[in-house]
């Protein structure tokens, strides 16, 4: 399942796909920003980098 994010406009900034194991976020074209692990309970971004403990995503954007 996708979960978009929109502006005040309406206009789709982001979308969240939604999995078992993972979720990640990516940009309105496209683009991959990062992942949140759930197993883990953690939120990386592409680089691997640890972004912080719980969904997070949102804050990649």
């Amino acid at each position: 399942m996708d979960n978009r994010l929109l502006d005040k406009q309406g206009r789709l900034v982001a979308y969240i796909k939604t999995g078992s194991d993972k979720d990640e976020i990516r940009t309105a074209n496209g683009a991959l920003k990062g992942f949140y692990f759930k197993k883990f309970n953690q939120t990386r971004d592409i680089k691997g980098n640890l972004i912080g403990y719980g969904n997070l995503l949102a804050t990649l954007i």
